[in-house]
């Protein structure tokens, strides 16, 4: 009988919510100032998205 002894280096993985890439928001056609605004706080909800789920993914490597 033969002991080995086998060294295993896993890689953890993020969970796959954390690593989706960013939502671009769709544009729509400017007809008056009210369009303009609306567009400009879908890409600011967008981002906000976008950089709580990189915190998360910051979290979770932290965590590591």
């Amino acid at each position: 009988m033969e002991i080995r002894t086998v060294t295993k280096i896993e890689k953890p993985v993020p969970p796959s919510e954390l690593t989706q890439p960013c939502e671009r928001p769709g544009s729509s056609d400017f007809n008056v100032l009210s369009d303009v605004l609306n567009d400009r706080q879908d890409w600011i909800t967008a981002w906000e998205r976008c950089n709580a789920r990189y915190n998360s993914l910051i979290q979770w490597v932290g965590r590591r």
